[in-house]
């Protein structure tokens, strides 16, 4: 029962079926999926099923959580501390649920089909929109979109006599209340942001070729449902979404048909790279520029502790658009460290899977570890155009790395994998690397206007 409240906590995290079917608001659904959650754990510790508590990555995430506490009580205070539900508390409840819940292969890939028919679903709604027509989009105080009906070329065709401009909106309107931004297609909640939803789309559309393992996936299986994953991010404008897609189908297909792979990903690649992206960029690109370097400029002042968890928008019009920088300029150096570990070991963990020789390890379990390993390609990709640190997503696929660990660690009592000494030397020279490029390169783009 466990891994059935995780999974609702998908749909409702992810789809936010009780944004579009009112009914289901009255029964709170997310404390309804979160309480049958902690029903289904407490049931599998009482029957034995919950053998162990440890999950792989813990001890850093604790460490994390910890550094993030202690950072934020050392420059604002606890001032803030009643604020950090959506930030902090919650994904690291995604993190634990996810990581105990879907300790068996069937679980396990119950978790990756409940994800890959959310992204389809929400895939087809945005491609829908996309052919959608251009009506008027009045915003309430929430600025959540209330649609009109009334057909538009611009947004001075909705305006009424009094009100304000910033609350109408020209845009395509798809299925189930949805509606575009820019005219670029998204969904709603926590994929409300185009960019965002590209990268959970790319992060979760190589579960297809996991499903069917260890027997090879038909050809026409993946172009079906891999079809609206690939429409949706064209429509979308995503130029950081379309690069993700290229590595990581690039990668998969190399890795899974060699030469022949290599080929096909760059075919699929060629419509997104002609013609993907949105044009007239120019000034978002220049915008995102300078809060680089704003962002280097507030670790630069605050190396140590940084300026404090989710204080980046708190001294800035915009968030970094940089998981990166954001956790250098928010938790400093040391912070940054830790995050790139957390990237690191969540990544390091399906691929040691996958490429592990030990004959008790499955070809099912292998097949999962490539495509989660490819996935995390994809995020680590994104997050570098993205503020991801405290999105949702971002903090399931730390679950899901460390549920699959426990999966191995059942087929095979031996099978380890850690952080080792030359790992964190790599992640520190990595953060250094990673600040003195945002640094020299925005410094360089700002002074030259």
């Amino acid at each position: 029962m466990g891994a059935l409240g995780v999974c609702l906590l998908f749909v409702f995290v992810l789809l936010r079926p009780h944004e579009f079917l009112p009914a289901l608001r009255s029964v709170s659904p997310l404390n309804l999926a979160t309480l049958i959650t902690l029903l289904g754990l407490g049931t599998d510790w009482v029957q034995g099923k919950l053998r162990s508590f440890h999950i792989a990555q813990g001890g850093l995430y604790t460490l994390y959580i910890l550094w993030t506490f202690t950072s934020l009580m050392a420059t604002v205070g606890a001032s803030t501390l009643s604020l950090l539900g959506p930030t902090l508390v919650f994904p690291a409840l995604y993190f634990v649920f996810t990581a105990y819940a879907f300790r068996t292969l069937g679980r396990y890939r119950a978790a990756m089909l409940t994800l890959l028919a959310i992204m389809v679903v929400i895939a087809c709604v945005c491609v829908m929109q996309a052919k959608g027509p251009w009506e008027c989009v009045v915003l309430d105080e929430e600025s959540r979109g209330e649609l009109t009906g009334k057909a538009c070329e611009h947004y001075r065709e909705c305006l009424t006599k009094g009100a304000a401009s910033s609350r109408w909106l020209c845009e395509k309107v798809g299925p189930l209340g949805s509606f575009s931004t820019d005219g670029r297609v998204r969904w709603i909640g926590v994929l409300a942001d185009p960019n965002e939803l590209c990268m959970v789309l790319a992060a979760s559309m190589t579960f297809v070729f996991a499903m069917r393992a260890p027997k090879k996936t038909p050809i026409t299986l993946i172009v079906t449902t891999l079809a609206p994953f690939v429409a949706c991010m064209f429509a979308s404008g995503s130029r950081g979404g379309m690069l993700t897609y290229v590595i990581v189908f690039g990668v998969y297909f190399v890795r899974s048909y060699g030469a022949r792979g290599l080929l096909l990903a760059a075919f699929s690649a060629l419509p997104i790279l002609a013609f993907g992206g949105r044009s007239g960029g120019e000034e978002s690109t220049m915008e995102r520029t300078e809060t680089l370097h704003e962002g280097f400029l507030f670790f630069k002042t605050h190396p140590l502790f940084g300026l404090g968890h989710n204080q980046f928008p708190e001294n800035w019009f915009i968030t970094a658009h940089n998981s990166y920088l954001l956790a250098a300029a928010e938790l400093g150096f040391l912070g940054l460290v830790l995050f790139l570990g957390l990237i690191w070991y969540s990544a390091k963990i399906p691929f040691a899977i996958a490429r592990s020789r030990s004959p008790l390890l499955s070809q099912e379990i292998r097949a999962y570890g490539l495509a989660l390993g490819v996935s995390w390609l994809g995020i680590i990709t994104s997050i570098f155009f993205l503020s991801m640190n405290y999105h949702p997503a971002v903090h399931v696929f730390f679950g899901l790395s460390a549920a699959l660990y426990s999966n191995a660690k059942d087929q095979d009592p031996r099978f380890r994998t850690t952080l080792g000494l030359n790992d964190w030397a790599a992640l520190v020279l990595v953060a250094a690397i990673i600040l003195t490029f945002i640094g020299v390169y925005s410094t360089i783009k700002v002074s030259h206007g």
